[in-house]
C-alpha cells in the first residue's frame, strides 16, 4: 500500500544528478509522459498535497487512480535509481548478475550462465560479500549438476560445499565480533567507578586472541582492540590499532571505494586519538589525506556520506585551532563551514550541527567576540535537540554562564545558573566540579566586581581539587576552564 508521503520523501531526497538521470531514463520510454510532469509538480511543492495535484492535474485522467499513478512513479524511480547506482555499488552489481544469470539458467544458456558465475563469484569474493558468494556458488553447483551430473563432478560439488561451509564459518565470526562491537561501550560504561576493573579487566572471546584471516574480520578486530585500550586509559596502544587499520585498508583503494565509510571511521578515529594524545603535529598531515577522500576514490561530491565526511573534517580543523590556541584562525573559517551548513542542511544529522555550533561559540568566546559566541550559543539552547550529544548539551550551559559573566549580564546570569543546575540534574548526578562552578557563578551574581578576581582565584584553586585526572583531561577537552580563568586574572590585574 501506497503510504502518504512515501513518494514525496523519495523525490525530495534526489540529488542533481539523480534527477537528471531520472529524467532521460524515463523519455527513452514510450507513454511516460505524464509521470514526467508529475515528478516536476511534486519536487517543486513544499509539502506532500494530494489535493494541490489533482486541483493541478484535475482534466488528466490519471488522477482518478492518483494514488496507483504515484504507485508506479514510485517504482520507475528506484528503477531508474538502481541502473544509475550499480556501477558504484558492488551489491548492486552483483545483484543484477544474479538476475541475468537465473533468466539465462531457464533460457538453457548455460555456457552464458557459466560465465556470469565466476564472475560472480570473483566479485563477491574479492570484496567479501558472503551472501551472495554463497549465492555463486550455489548456482555453480547448480550448473555442474545440471550440465554434466553428480556423478562425474562429484569430487568438484564436494570443493564447493567446503567452500560454501567455510564462508559460513567467517559468517559466525563476523556474527560473534559485531555482537562485541555493539556492546563494548556498555561493558565499560558498566565498570565506570569500580575501581582498578577496567585496567584488568580484558574482553572474553577466542576470536580476540588473534587476527582474522579477512578484512571484515580484521576491521572489527582492529577497532574492539582500540576501544578496548582507550577505556583502558591506554590511548597509545589504541592508536596503533587505528593506525594500523588505516595501513591496510590504504593497500586496497576498491575497497575503500566500495565501502569509504570504514576507511573514513579508522582515519578520523586516528586523528581523534591525535588529538587526545596532544600531538598536534601530526594532524595535518593526516586531515589533509581524509580532505582527499572523495577525490581519491572518486566519490560523488554531493552524496550523505561526503557531505557528513566534510563536516567531520571541519569539526577537527576547529578542534585542532583550538587545541592550538589558534582562536583567531578558528574563528576566520566559521562563515566558510555556516555556508557549508545551510548549503547542506537536509544531508547533515542534528548531532553534528550541534557540535559545531558548539565550536563556532566557544572559538568567538576564547577570541573575546562574546555577542558573537552568545548569538552561537542561542542556536543550541533554543532548539530541540532531544538526547542527542547530552555532554555538548551540558557544557553548552556552562559556556552560557560564562558569556553572561563576560557580558556582565548579572541579572541574567543570575537565572541562567538555576536554569543550568535544573536542567543538570534532570539528566544525571552533578560532578564535584560542575557544582564548583555553579557555586562560583551564583556568588559573582550577587558579588561586587571588586570581588571577582578573589572569586576567580578561588574558582582556580578548588575547580578540580576532587577530580581524577581522566575527569580533569574530559572536561577540558570540552572548555579550557583553567586558560579562561588565567586569562580572566591577568585582564584583572591589568587593569587594576
Amino acid at each position: 500500500m501506497q503510504k502518504k508521503g512515501n513518494l514525496f520523501l523519495l523525490i525530495k531526497s534526489l540529488s542533481k544528478a539523480e534527477k537528471r538521470y531520472f529524467k532521460v531514463f524515463t523519455s527513452q520510454q514510450e507513454n511516460q509522459n505524464n509521470y514526467l510532469r508529475l515528478f516536476d509538480f511534486i519536487q517543486k511543492q513544499n509539502e506532500d498535497d494530494n489535493h494541490l495535484i489533482k486541483k493541478a492535474f484535475k482534466e488528466e485522467k490519471f488522477v482518478k487512480q492518483l494514488h496507483v499513478t504515484k504507485i508506479y512513479l514510485r517504482d520507475l524511480i528506484l528503477k531508474a535509481l538502481k541502473n544509475y547506482h550499480q556501477k558504484s555499488s558492488r551489491n548492486l552489481l552483483l545483484l543484477g548478475y544474479l538476475q541475468e544469470m537465473e533468466i539465462l539458467f531457464h533460457k538453457e544458456l548455460y555456457p552464458q550462465c557459466e560465465l556470469l558465475v565466476e564472475k560472480i563469484i570473483a566479485i563477491a569474493g574479492e570484496f567479501e560479500k558472503f551472501p551472495l558468494l554463497i549465492e555463486g556458488l550455489n548456482w555453480k553447483r547448480k550448473l555442474l549438476m545440471t550440465t554434466r551430473g553428480v556423478g562425474k563432478e562429484q569430487n568438484n560439488i564436494n570443493e564447493i560445499l567446503k567452500e560454501e561451509k567455510e564462508i559460513l564459518f567467517k559468517i559466525g565470526e563476523l556474527n560473534e565480533l559485531w555482537r562485541i562491537t555493539i556492546n563494548i561501550f556498555n561493558v565499560f560504561q558498566e565498570l565506570e567507578g569500580i575501581a582498578g576493573t577496567k585496567e584488568g579487566y580484558s574482553l572474553k572471546s577466542k576470536l580476540l586472541d588473534k587476527e582474522p584471516n579477512f578484512l571484515q574480520g580484521k576491521v572489527l578486530y582492529y577497532y574492539i582492540k582500540q576501544t578496548e585500550a582507550y577505556y583502558k586509559a591506554d590511548p597509545k596502544k589504541a592508536y596503533e590499532f587505528a593506525e594500523n587499520l588505516c595501513l591496510l585498508l590504504e593497500k586496497l583503494p576498491e575497497r575503500i571505494k566500495d565501502e569509504p565509510k570504514v576507511y573514513s571511521t579508522a582515519l578520523s578515529n586516528q586523528i581523534g586519538i591525535l588529538l587526545q594524545l596532544k600531538r598536534l603535529d601530526e594532524i595535518p598531515p593526516l586531515l589533509e589525506k581524509a580532505k582527499q577522500i572523495p577525490t581519491t576514490y572518486g566519490l560523488r561530491i554531493n552524496s550523505s556520506f561526503v557531505v557528513r565526511w566534510y563536516v567531520q573534517i571541519y569539526n577537527i580543523e576547529l578542534e585542532l585551532l583550538r587545541d592550538t590556541k589558534a582562536f583567531k584562525k578558528g574563528v576566520e573559517r566559521i562563515e566558510e563551514v555556516k555556508t557549508f551548513i545551510e548549503k547542506h542542511k537536509n544531508s547533515i544529522p542534528p548531532a553534528f550541527r550541534l557540535l559545531l555550533y558548539y565550536q563556532f561559540s566557544y572559538l568567538h568566546f576564547m577570541e573575546k567576540e562574546f555577542s558573537k559566541s552568545l548569538s552561537c550559543l542561542n542556536i543550541i539552547l533554543s532548539e530541540n535537540f532531544g538526547s542527542e550529544r547530552s555532554d555538548i548539551l551540558s557544557y553548552a550551559r556552562f559556556l552560557n554562564l560564562a558569556i553572561h559573566f563576560e557580558l556582565e549580564n548579572i541579572m541574567v546570569l543570575k537565572y541562567a545558573v538555576i536554569a543550568t543546575k535544573r536542567y543538570l540534574k534532570k539528566n544525571r548526578k552533578l560532578l564535584p566540579f560542575e557544582n564548583t562552578l555553579l557555586k562560583f557563578f551564583s556568588k559573582v551574581s550577587v558579588s561586587p566586581k571588586s570581588h571577582f578576581p578573589h572569586l576567580l582565584q578561588k574558582l582556580k584553586e578548588e575547580l578540580f581539587a576532587k577530580a581524577g585526572k581522566t575527569e580533569i583531561e574530559r572536561a577540558l577537552d570540552y572548555f579550557d576552564f583553567h586558560y579562561w580563568i588565567d586569562v580572566r586574572l591577568q585582564k584583572r590585574a591589568v587593569v587594576h
